[in-house]
């Protein structure tokens, strides 16, 4: 309450005051705006702001501590990345960047470490590490996978539980939403990769507001607006229903599949003096299909196949903030689902191989939070909580090759404790110090493993720059693929830690680098082979795993990025590192994800025609090194296998893309339209996907990504 609020826009300046909840409202021309939000007695806060016409531009903020009053000193946080190895991502900058398609993951590449692992799909490579050790959140509750299409650009085109064709969140639905790539707070556990971190946005409070989009992708439908009159409630739906046929028929090349998927996300807020209450949830369904070409218009082994895939997703849950003088209690509780089914089959009798697989499986995912946040005295916050989670997975397999059948129906359920507890230290006026510890207490087969993992960071911060040392020991579930057939294993663990510097050189710049080193341990692997999960991605899972293998990354980071102002933005990140593995009695070897360096070069102007008129270009460069893979071996009878006397001994070429956006938009009294153009690989570059031995070619082929995808918008905001 009374918190000073400017909004900052040449030539003009508005200002307000929030209320006794912390709420203010600022009725503006439609136009971008500097926010800046201060208190006697905490760190204030600034940012970008971009409102249009038709529709309200909501932002949560949260003010921190500080010890100095303001009049003395006074310290500016950036909301894009605050602090080592964590990346906010706001709605506004997710709309921009090119070829985002309104997905959170795909608009966290343009930022240092993080690879999106294949053109056709989502999953992020993070620091060198698998996709496979990501976890989600959403609204603070740990969930399932939520994208569609989990088997797209995966080379067994089975699907993975950490990615997947596009997000069934869209961001125009999201507020809060980041990427933790490092040592990240006691709160957060369960993981050896990185966080995705999602939080729904609030409906408007005041009006009701529509958004309606059709694309080339399909349609795209939003409402938001009070509940019963009353700016105390609030609901916020979202529905797509797409299809990449239009594209297929301009000659955009999917491997000739048939691709469709829609969803529907929403979330109803109910706000009280000292509450406020979420329901919310996402649920979609996708599927592809791909049939058998005639033999003689069979070009490759995929030719010969037809394949059907299909899945329906879901997460629904609450959660209930109340807050007290000193204290806040935060509850909360959902459930998530993910049923999958593929099944393909061949009339090619090839010598050696699968003639039909039939796979199906049901994931289920139930967690409930309680935490704590107290003030213990002007300089000491502590936190603490815990969080249940009880996890069951059912699969069935049935394979039929030429040398028999191989049938698997197995079940697994597993339950996880993670209680945790967390103090934040006010040190000095410059000096802040966090110390948690988190424990992670797992049931499988009724065999039970504890783990204590300590956390503690440390920040110095001036005016302009900033330090920080942060470090971390967390624990991860096995995947529960993993675990049906191996069931002795333990966790997996990672010790992270993180050195980033952080500088303010000119008016609206910002200039961070990152040391970082990640240690991987008990990572399950065959005894005596390289065989190793620390590469594991979208491979079948052997059997006899044990805790064997170790891993190590280390990398340097640089980020240099200006924020949106005077009508332009720029983002430079660049990034080196080292990622290696062994199983135990065996030397090191470069991992599968160990691509060396990634570089990704951002930026986009405005040009405004009066007030109510702008054009927009957007433009990323990416550069990646290229992924490792095993090579193929070719004896003289044409029998091909992997060479595993040198695993991901080979590596694919290097990556380089192109991608822009253009867009046009138009303000008139209550609503905006625009126009928009995304074309990911403008210049049509061949990347390299993965190799494999196509057995009616009977050679090694080595399949490239995607070409040039071209997505024309049109939208509506009112």
């Amino acid at each position: 309450m009374g918190a000073s609020v400017q909004l900052l826009a040449k030539p003009d300046l508005f200002t307000s005051v929030t209320d006794s909840a912390g709420r203010f409202s600022i009725y503006v021309p439609a136009q971008r705006y500097d926010l800046k939000i201060s208190f006697v007695g905490f760190q204030s806060v600034e940012q970008e702001l971009l409102v249009i016409a038709g529709k309200s531009a909501n932002v949560s903020i949260v003010l921190l501590e500080s010890i100095t009053s303001l009049d003395t000193l006074e310290v500016i946080s950036n909301s894009y990345l605050t602090g080592g190895g964590i990346i906010h991502m706001p709605l506004e900058r997710a709309l921009r960047l090119p070829a985002s398609y309104f997905d959170p993951m795909r608009a966290m590449i343009s930022y240092p470490g993080v690879v999106q692992a294949n053109d056709q799909a989502n999953s992020l490579i993070i620091r060198g590490a698998s996709p496979a050790g990501m976890l989600w959140r959403l609204n603070g509750l740990d969930i399932l996978n939520p994208n569609h299409l989990s088997n797209a650009g995966t080379l067994s085109d089975k699907p993975i539980s950490s990615g997947g064709g596009v997000n069934m969140l869209s961001a125009q639905v999201l507020d809060r939403t980041q990427l933790i790539t490092s040592a990240a707070p006691a709160s957060y556990g369960n993981y050896t990769s990185g966080v995705m971190d999602l939080h729904f946005r609030e409906g408007n409070h005041d009006n009701h507001e529509y958004t309606a989009q059709a694309s080339l992708l399909g349609l795209d439908l939003a409402a938001e607006g009070p509940i019963a009159d009353s700016r105390q409630h609030s609901y916020l739906v979202n529905y797509r229903y797409s299809t990449i046929g239009l594209l297929s028929q301009m000659g955009v090349n999917f491997g000739d599949e048939q691709i469709d998927f829609q969803d529907i996300s929403f979330q109803l807020s109910f706000t009280n003096k000292r509450s406020q209450t979420h329901i919310f949830g996402v649920g979609g369904k996708s599927k592809n299909k791909f049939e058998a070409k005639p033999i003689q218009e069979r070009e490759v082994e995929k030719d010969a196949f037809d394949v059907k895939y299909q899945s329906t997703g879901a997460s629904a849950g609450i959660t209930h903030l109340y807050q007290g003088q000193r204290s806040t209690l935060k509850i909360g509780a959902t459930y998530s689902v993910k049923d999958q089914t593929r099944h393909s089959e061949t009339d090619f009798l090839f010598t050696q191989g699968t003639l039909s697989d039939q796979y199906s499986s049901i994931e289920q995912l139930m967690s409930g939070m309680i935490q704590v946040q107290t003030r213990l005295a002007k300089v000491i916050h502590l936190s603490y909580g815990a969080m249940a989670s009880w996890h069951q997975l059912d699969l069935q397999n049935d394979v039929i090759q030429v040398a028999g059948s191989i049938n698997l129906k197995e079940n697994i359920r597993i339950w996880l404790l993670q209680p945790w507890v967390s103090s934040d230290f006010l040190l000095s006026d410059h000096l802040t110090m966090e110390l948690g510890l988190r424990g992670h207490q797992s049931n499988a087969h009724g065999i039970h493993h504890s783990r204590l993992d300590p956390r503690i960071k440390v920040n110095y911060h001036s005016r302009k720059a900033t330090w920080e040392w942060s470090s971390a020991m967390n624990s991860q579930l096995q995947p529960l693929s993993v675990v049906v057939s191996n069931a002795n294993l333990k966790p997996s663990r990672t010790w992270q830690t993180n050195l980033s510097y952080s500088q303010v050189f000119k008016k609206n710049w910002r200039l961070i680098h990152q040391l970082y080193y990640h240690k991987l341990m008990d990572v399950p692997a065959v005894s005596g082979t390289p065989t190793s999960l620390i590469n594991f991605f979208d491979e079948s899972v052997p059997t006899g795993l044990t805790n064997s293998s170790y891993g190590n990354v280390l990398g340097w980071e640089s980020l240099a990025e200006k924020r949106f102002q005077n009508q332009r933005y720029a983002i430079a990140s660049f990034s080196v590192y080292d990622s290696r593995y062994r199983v135990e009695g065996l030397p090191w070897r470069a991992s599968r994800f160990h691509g060396i360096y990634t570089f990704s070069l951002n930026g986009g102007k405005e040009w405004k025609r009066k007030k109510e008129k702008s054009f927009g270009i957007h433009l990323r460069v990416l550069a990646v090194g290229g992924q490792r893979t095993t090579p193929i071996l070719v004896d003289a009878t044409g029998i091909p296998s992997f060479d595993l006397t040198n695993p991901f001994g080979q590596s694919l070429g290097d990556y380089l893309r192109l991608d822009s956006r253009f867009v046009w938009s138009k303000n008139k009294n209550g609503y905006t339209r625009s126009i928009s153009l995304d074309i990911q690989n403008t210049l049509g570059i061949e990347n390299d996907g993965f190799q494999y031995f196509d057995r009616l070619q009977q050679k090694v082929i080595r399949q490239k990504q995607l070409g040039i995808i071209p997505v024309l918008v049109y939208r509506v905001d009112f």
